[in-house]
C-alpha cells in the first residue's frame, strides 16, 4: 500500500463531502467525541483519542485540506506508548465498525470500509518498519526517539531557545504555523526578530527565564505577515545533549488580552462613572456599587454590602410602585423612575434611576444593575419653576391657573362622593383709595396682610388664592352647613374690618363676600359664575356683606 492510494481515498472522501453528503460526514465528524468517552476507561484511551483526531482531519474538509498520511508518525508513536501490533488492530477495527454504523449511504459506507482498510494495511506494513522510521522522524539531534514526536507533535507551540543569543534551535509544527514560517525558516530566527519589544527588554526576559526568576511573562511578537500578537511564555532551562537550553512553551492570548483590556475599560468607565451604579444579586442584596455611590450617599462599599438598597429610602414608597418595579424588572425590561433616599448624614435627596436585569449564559436573571444619577438640584429648581408659575409673586397664594385646577378637583371629588363644597369670592372694598392714597407700595403691603388674615381664618384643608388685583377666592371643603360657611365667611368679614398697619400708616378696609355652593349639575364655570355674581351683589347692597347664592336647579 503507497501513499497515494491513501491520498485518492481522502480526496474521495472530500468530493462526497462537496456532493451533497456533508451531513452524513459532520455526523461522523461529531460521533468522535462520543468515541473517545465511549473509550475513556479503556486502557487503550490515549491511542484511540489520537487516532480518532486524525481521522477527523481527514474527514473535515471545511477545516482541514486533503493531506498526507499521517501514518508513520502515529505507528511511531505507538510503538513508543508500548502498544502491542493487537492493540493496534483492535482500534481499527472499533473505530470502523463504530464509523459505518453511523453510514446510511451505500456510497459513503464503501468509500469509509475502503479508508479504513487502506489505513490498516497500511499501518501493518509500517509496524515492522519501526526501528528504521525513528530514525527518519527524529530530525532533531537534540531530542531522543521517544520524545520528538510528543515535541513535535504537540498542539501546543513549543520552542527550544539558546539563551546565549536567542537564536531558536528548535520550533514544532504548531509554533512554525502560528508564527507562518516553514521549520527551516522559523530556526533561522531568533527571539530578537520576532520580540517587538527593545533589545535591552528581551535580553532581560531571556535572563529572568534562564534563572528561573520569571517562569511566564507576556510579549508581543510579531508574525511572518506582520501581524503582532500578545502571547504568553511559560519557559525554563533544560539540558539537552550536554547543552542548557530555554525550553518554551507559547499560548496565543491576543483575543484574551483584547477581552481583558475591553473589561478594563468597562471596569473603569463604571468605577469612574459620575453616575452612582449598584449591582444586586437577584435577590437584591447589593454586590457592588462605584465611587460615585459613595460620593453622593457617604456609605462606603463596606457600609453596604449585602444591605438592600431600601436601607437608603428616605421614606417608604407605595407598595403599588414597588410591585410595578420588581414586574417590570423580572420581565426582563429596563425600570426608570425617582427615588427619594437619604444620605449617611440624615440629608434628603432625589434620584432617577434606571434599573436593568443583567443575564447569565443562560439567559436568566442573575443580577441587577442600577444606574442612578442626584437630581436633587434639579428637582428643586423644578419644583421652584412650578411655585412660580402657579403662585402668585407678591402674596405667594396660589393663582388663577392653580384655583381653577383646585376648584375641579374638589368639584369632581364633591360630586362623585356627595361631599359638600363651597366657593367664595371674595372683593376688598376700598382698595383702590389705599392704593392711590399711600401709593402702590402700601397697597401691596396691604394685599400681603389680607392673604395673612385669609389663610388664618379657614383649615389647612381650605384653599386661598388671588385671582386678580384686589379679588381672591376661598374654596371650603367637606362643608355642607350653610351656617358653618357663614360662620366662615363672617369670621372673614371681622378679620379685614380690622385695621392694617402699614409700615405706620393706617389703613381701613372692608370685603363683599359671594358665596355659591357645590351642587349637582355645577360645572366650575357655573359654579364661578354664581359665586361672581353673589359678590357683585354683596358690593351693591353697600358693600362689607356676604350673599349666597341660590342652590343651582337640578334642570340646570
Amino acid at each position: 500500500m503507497n501513499k497515494k492510494l491513501t491520498q485518492e481515498n481522502r480526496q474521495q472522501i472530500h468530493r462526497l463531502v462537496r456532493n451533497h453528503n456533508s451531513e452524513l460526514i459532520k455526523q461522523c465528524v461529531g460521533y468522535a467525541q462520543d468515541l473517545i468517552s465511549t473509550a475513556r476507561d479503556n486502557t487503550l484511551f490515549p491511542t484511540v483519542t489520537r487516532l480518532v483526531h486524525q481521522v477527523d482531519h481527514d474527514f473535515d474538509s471545511d477545516k482541514h485540506s486533503v493531506c498526507e498520511g499521517f501514518e508513520p508518525e502515529f505507528v511511531h508513536w505507538c510503538y513508543n506508548q508500548g502498544l502491542e501490533h493487537a492493540d493496534l488492530l483492535r482500534i481499527l477495527k472499533f473505530l470502523r465498525d463504530s464509523y459505518l454504523s453511523l453510514c446510511s449511504s451505500v456510497e459513503l459506507r464503501a468509500v469509509i470500509r475502503g479508508y479504513f482498510d487502506d489505513l490498516e494495511l497500511s499501518m501493518c506494513r509500517l509496524w515492522c518498519q519501526v526501528p528504521a522510521l525513528q530514525r527518519q522522524t527524529n530530525p532533531s539531534p537534540l531530542l531522543e526517539a521517544a520524545d520528538y514526536p510528543l515535541f513535535y507533535n504537540s498542539h501546543s507551540m513549543m520552542m527550544l531557545i539558546n539563551p546565549d543569543d536567542g537564536s531558536i534551535v528548535e520550533a514544532n509544527q504548531a509554533a512554525c504555523l502560528f508564527y507562518g514560517y516553514n521549520h527551516d525558516q522559523l530556526t533561522q530566527r531568533s527571539l530578537f526578530d520576532l520580540n517587538v519589544d527593545t533589545h535591552l527588554a528581551i535580553q532581560d526576559k531571556i535572563n529572568q527565564a534562564y534563572t528561573g526568576a520569571t517562569p511566564c511573562y507576556r510579549v508581543r511578537h510579531q508574525l511572518a505577515d506582520g501581524e503582532i500578537r500578545t502571547i504568553e511564555v511559560i519557559s525554563g532551562p533544560i539540558t539537552l545533549s550536554d547543552r542548557t537550553l530555554l525550553y518554551s512553551i507559547i499560548h496565543d492570548i491576543n483575543e484574551r488580552v483584547q477581552i481583558e483590556d475591553h473589561l478594563r475599560k468597562i471596569t473603569t468607565a463604571v468605577e469612574h462613572s459620575p453616575a452612582s451604579i449598584i449591582i444586586t444579586d437577584r435577590d437584591g442584596h447589593i454586590e457592588y456599587v462605584n465611587q460615585s455611590f459613595t460620593h453622593i450617599t457617604g456609605y462606603t462599599a463596606e457600609d453596604v454590602l449585602g444591605e438592600n438598597p431600601r436601607v437608603l429610602r428616605a421614606r417608604p414608597r407605595p407598595p403599588a410602585e414597588t410591585r410595578q418595579m420588581w414586574q417590570t424588572i423580572l420581565d426582563g425590561k429596563i425600570w426608570r423612575g425617582l427615588f427619594n433616599n437619604r444620605r449617611k448624614n440624615g440629608e434628603a435627596y432625589w434620584e432617577k434611576a434606571a434599573i436593568a436585569p443583567v443575564l447569565d449564559h443562560q439567559r436568566q436573571i442573575s443580577h441587577f444593575v442600577a444606574i442612578k444619577e442626584d437630581i436633587t438640584r434639579q428637582k428643586a429648581l423644578e419644583e421652584k419653576i412650578w411655585h412660580q408659575a402657579h403662585h402668585d409673586s407678591l402674596t405667594d397664594l396660589p393663582n388663577r391657573v392653580l384655583f381653577y385646577q383646585y376648584l375641579a378637583d374638589v368639584v369632581l371629588h364633591a360630586q362623585r362622593q356627595d361631599i359638600g363644597a363651597a366657593l367664595m369670592f371674595v372683593d376688598l372694598d376700598c382698595f383702590k383709595e389705599v392704593n392711590d392714597s399711600l401709593g402702590h407700595d402700601y397697597g401691596d403691603l396691604l394685599l400681603q396682610q389680607v392673604a395673612k388674615r385669609l389663610k388664618n381664618s379657614v383649615r389647612q384643608t381650605d384653599q386661598v388664592a388671588r385671582i386678580g388685583g384686589d379679588e381672591f377666592t376661598v374654596l371650603l371643603c367637606h362643608t355642607s352647613d350653610n351656617q358653618a360657611i357663614l360662620s366662615v365667611a363672617e369670621k372673614i368679614l371681622n378679620q379685614l374690618n380690622r385695621p392694617f398697619d402699614l409700615n405706620g400708616h393706617q389703613a381701613q378696609i372692608s370685603g363683599s363676600i359671594g358665596i355659591a355652593r357645590v351642587c349637582k349639575g355645577h360645572t366650575t364655570e357655573t359654579l364661578v359664575r354664581q359665586a361672581d355674581h353673589a359678590m357683585f351683589a354683596a358690593k351693591k347692597a353697600g358693600r362689607n356683606q356676604i350673599i349666597m347664592a341660590p342652590p343651582l336647579p337640578e334642570s340646570s
